[in-house]
């Protein structure tokens, strides 16, 4: 690398003597102008990579001392530097380029985004990527608001001119060294964008120890090119029952790389997928309704699988009827998380007896089962699983609302009960609880 052959003194000396706008070093074969796309942001990176990024202005000598820290941990990490401090420091962007790492938008001066209004944002926009597409940069794609700062009008005004957000997922505030380095690695995890502000020597001074951390965890460290891989989050859709597209593919895929069970894979916003929706709802505290706002969106695919309790054992099924689902733990870990309908304890009439609608709570297994249906007084069952020898089973049912609204049975939707009742056999554990 050009670090490595010429040494730091004299590459600083070549960057302070060609870092010019007329510099002639403009890296050949400029990528071509993106299209236009939707208003998006990217909220999370790649399974199991952290994407490091460091934004905002800063003096020359130390974003070579950056370029530098890196370069000796042999890591890659993107840059969003303004506009016009790039066009400036021509040669600057050209070893970035050349150390492996990557450059992003960030508008041209320094201000806000959500300070400029029309002209003054587009034009901002523009002449960033004009200095970017000097060096070779595919200008239209990844786009950094200063101070991360997130509104529509600037995504729609970015989406027009073929960029998407990459909006960081932790950022440290002040502080010394080390106390920057451990609030970055409490909050860093698979998937995480981190951003270092340029501007403050801690974040500076944090890099070194921020990357052997990282590393030693055993985080693969990226740039933004890994975001290529990784569907960004519309900001102008909200998905209910009946939508389709790529957009509810998107979310079935998250959906079910989270344990909520969306059923097929098919665009197609359909019962199943309104069922794990909902699951997500219930888990996360969110109100019931299935509707999948933007914000909702986001925290879908930033959420992580939900954790198993801890029941000294490796499968077993765990009924929550406070949150109303259930969990089916196989390998110490939750493979599926399912939205059900439990006793909604009003009174009601079964063969000339008055009685309570009630889950029974406690700790269980699954005593017996029955194929296909199975027909009672109080409804019709499809493949009953019971763990209660008074008659309460999980089973199928054509109505699982987001509320409590059986007579006792927990039920479960339709499209997941064949697999339900596969994968616990008789003799599996069941915990019930509120």
């Amino acid at each position: 690398m050009l670090k490595r052959l010429l040494g730091p003194a004299l590459v600083t000396a070549l960057v302070l003597v060609l870092s010019v706008p007329s510099s002639p070093f403009v890296r050949a074969g400029a990528a071509p102008r993106s299209t236009s796309r939707p208003p998006a942001e990217w909220v999370v990176g790649p399974d199991g990579r952290v994407l490091l990024t460091l934004e905002g202005p800063t003096k020359l000598p130390h974003l070579l001392d950056v370029l530098a820290t890196l370069d000796a941990a042999d890591v890659r990490a993107s840059f969003f530097l303004p506009g016009r401090w790039l066009s400036r420091h021509v040669t600057v962007g050209m070893l970035i380029l050349a150390e492996g790492h990557a450059l992003g938008n960030r508008g041209f001066g320094t201000q806000r985004f959500i300070e400029l209004r029309g002209r003054a944002l587009r034009a901002s926009l523009q002449r960033a990527e004009r200095t970017l597409q000097r060096l070779g940069v595919d200008a239209g794609a990844f786009l950094r608001a200063p101070a991360g700062a997130r509104n529509t009008r600037v995504l729609r005004v970015a989406a027009e001119l073929g960029y998407s957000s990459v909006r960081w997922s932790f950022q440290p505030g002040a502080g010394v060294a080390s106390e920057i380095e451990q609030s970055v690695l409490d909050h860093a995890g698979p998937g995480s964008i981190i951003s270092l502000q340029l501007s403050r020597s801690s974040h500076r001074d944090a890099l070194a120890g921020i990357v052997n951390a990282l590393r030693s965890r055993g985080s693969d460290l990226g740039t933004l090119d890994a975001l290529r891989r990784v569907e960004p989050v519309r900001w102008d859709v909200t998905l209910r029952l009946g939508s389709r597209g790529t957009e509810v593919r998107h979310l079935q895929q998250v959906l079910r790389a989270r344990t909520y069970d969306p059923g097929p894979v098919d665009g197609v916003f359909s019962e199943p997928t309104l069922q794990a929706v909902y699951a997500f709802e219930k888990l996360h505290g969110l109100r019931r309704d299935g509707v999948v706002t933007p914000r909702q969106m986001e925290q879908i695919v930033v959420s992580k699988k939900p954790e198993a309790p801890d029941r000294g054992m490796d499968h077993f099924v765990d009924a929550d009827l406070s949150r109303q689902v259930v969990l089916e733990v196989r390998n110490g870990e939750v493979a599926r998380t399912l939205s059900i309908s439990s006793g909604n304890g009003e009174r009601y009439m079964s063969e000339g007896e008055v009685s309570k609608a009630e889950t029974p709570t406690g700790e269980f297994e699954i005593l017996w089962k029955i194929p296909g249906w199975r027909h009672s007084d109080l409804g019709e069952l499809w493949y009953p699983s019971y763990f209660h020898s008074a008659g309460y089973a999980f089973h199928g049912s054509t109505s699982v609302p987001p509320y409590p609204d059986s007579h006792g049975c927990i039920r479960l939707p339709m499209y997941a009960t064949k697999s339900f009742y596969a994968d616990n056999p008789v003799g599996t554990k069941v915990f019930v609880h509120d």
